[in-house]
């Protein structure tokens, strides 16, 4: 009995959080994750947007050597597939 009251006391718990009732925390959960999905999503496109605006400023300060066009750069915070040739 003891557990089953722990779990009704988690429920509902987690309904305040969800700012719902225990009768509808599959909706409000699905509802979270999609929220979640679509701001990630949002996210990683944002991240593109600054990666290729920061790949323009930079190829910009390309040198050309022996008629090969040559960056050197240091980037933090930018995830490898996101360094691809914008110029």
């Amino acid at each position: 009995m003891a557990i089953l009251h722990a779990q009704s006391d988690q429920l509902n718990d987690i309904a305040q959080l969800l700012k719902g009732d225990s009768h509808n925390l599959g909706e409000k959960v699905r509802a979270a994750l999609e929220r979640t999905r679509q701001l990630e999503k949002e996210l990683q496109q944002l991240k593109e947007q600054a990666a290729a605006q920061e790949s323009a400023n930079l190829s910009s300060k390309a040198e050309e050597i022996n008629g090969v066009k040559l960056l050197v750069s240091e980037l933090t915070g930018v995830e490898p597939k996101m360094l691809a040739y914008h110029g």
